[in-house]
């Protein structure tokens, strides 16, 4: 415990307001601050919200860590009768468009109907003992394809990638082979599937065909929970009012312009008013290239080019055909990718709640949507192109396109950061070993991190 010492987080998302929860509840006297740019707390939580009608920004159902003290936090934010809690194991069955057919079954593609495909990924695994299970993303993509699959389906994933990111897949990270759940791929049926697992090959590359029949002991054991009113948002406004409840100062519209580690304080501005925060430990919970940037540490790292994603919002006039709670799309037919049905999620039947994602349109209008709306008429997934409503929302600094050499950079970076002052502690995305990206392992990374604070 740290009594009456200062601690100042820079970043009001989810890991900052974590590790201000986090901290008050293990160390209660100590004084927090946390500094929010934005006009709200939450970040990409918060979603869409149009007056009575509430879309998310991205998938963001939320799933337990595997680590108690985390996973009872937020468990205790979501006993409200308005959340829903999935059974473990449930709560993520996922789609996907491949070759012009929607497979509700798996959002690996099912290449079964390919013989020739088939019989090249296995002879492939028979041949090859070093196929990776984990590599590094400063790997790049192609090569690590054709590691786990050989040359002849990797020719498949890359016109996959480069529909997807609208670049070449010969430059791209390894990193977007795990982030679209392209890292395997389904070639048997459960029988066959259950003969080959004892063949470790096959257990790294080859998916189970059907999600909705994976044997419990394969199962992950974790809870998944959602709000049926407003999603991901209802966890922010619970967030609010426990930081206001713990005394927990938040400054919001709060711009970051210095900070000095040698006399540990931070210049801050709102509107035209600036003011200087001392600390004892400064959190910054924005990720590594933002700490970066914020304590004015020069690097080599280009600005990457980001995609610009588009939201169709869309308020349908009849349901879904389907209970995937999102798809993807691996066909180069049609440009999106990723479609979220709220009806899965909210287990409302009358839920016609859909959000469609697209990468770098040249045209985000409504002819834009009507063809998508046909699109999925002619696959199953609607049964006619027909809302009452549409909200459409772009944002320019979306995705990153990252590239090997970004990640070479990184990890020379990230050495050099090593070496800054004790009192100032790096959390969020590039954290970690290796690139720590998705919500659960950077906030694990930061219970760790505040767990060493308090102990020493």
């Amino acid at each position: 415990m740290i009594p009456k010492k200062k601690i100042v987080i820079i970043g009001g998302g989810i890991t900052g307001i974590f590790s201000a929860l986090y901290l008050h509840k293990n160390s209660p006297k100590t004084q927090i601050i946390l500094i929010e740019s934005s006009k709200n707390i939450g970040g990409n939580l918060r979603g869409f919200n149009y007056e009575e009608t509430y879309f998310d920004k991205g998938t963001y159902i939320f799933q337990e860590t595997g680590d108690s003290e985390i996973d009872n936090i937020f468990e205790s934010y979501s006993s409200d009768k308005d959340f829903i809690k999935y059974e473990k194991g449930k709560g993520d069955i996922i789609g996907t468009i491949f070759q012009n057919r929607f497979q509700n079954y798996t959002h690996y593609p099912d290449i079964r109907e390919h013989s020739s495909l088939v019989d090249s990924i296995l002879k492939h695994l028979r041949k090859n003992s070093n196929i990776k299970d984990e590599w590094e993303y400063s790997e790049d993509l192609i090569t690590i394809c054709k590691n786990r699959f050989g040359e002849k389906y990797s020719k498949e994933l890359e016109l996959i990638f480069k529909n997807l990111f609208k670049y070449d897949p010969n430059s791209l990270s390894s990193f977007y082979l795990k982030l679209v759940g392209l890292n395997r791929v389904v070639i048997s049926d459960e029988k066959k599937w259950n003969i080959d697992f004892s063949d470790e090959n096959h257990r790294k590359v080859i998916g189970f065909p059907n999600q909705k029949k994976i044997p419990k002991g394969f199962l992950h054991n974790r809870k998944s929970f959602y709000s049926k009113k407003n999603g991901t948002y209802s966890f922010v406004e619970a967030f609010e009012k426990k930081l206001k409840e713990s005394g927990i100062t938040v400054h919001k519209e709060t711009r970051v312009v210095q900070i000095d580690s040698n006399k540990k304080s931070v210049e801050v501005k709102n509107n035209s008013n600036s003011n200087v925060i001392f600390f004892d430990k400064l959190f910054i919970t924005t990720g590594v290239l933002s700490a970066v940037n914020l304590l004015n540490i020069k690097n080599k790292i280009l600005k990457p080019k980001f995609l610009k994603t588009t939201f169709f919002n869309v308020v349908l006039n009849d349901k879904t055909n389907t209970d995937v709670f999102y798809l993807y799309n691996y066909d180069s037919q049609i440009n999106f990718y990723r479609l979220t049905n709220y009806r899965a999620y909210s287990k409302n039947e009358n839920d016609k709640r859909i959000t469609i994602e697209c990468f770098d349109l040249i045209e985000d209008n409504i002819k834009y949507l009507e063809a998508l709306l046909s699109y999925f008429v002619k696959l199953g997934i609607l049964k006619n192109q027909n809302y009452k409503s549409v909200f459409i929302e772009t944002e320019r600094n979306s995705l990153p396109i990252l590239t090997p050499e970004y990640f070479k950079e990184f990890v020379k970076l990230k050495s050099v950061l090593n070496y800054i002052d004790s009192s100032i502690c790096i959390m969020g995305a590039g954290t970690g070993r290796n690139f720590n990206f998705y919500r659960n392992e950077i906030l694990i990374n930061c219970k760790y991190q505040i767990k060493n604070l308090l102990n020493n």
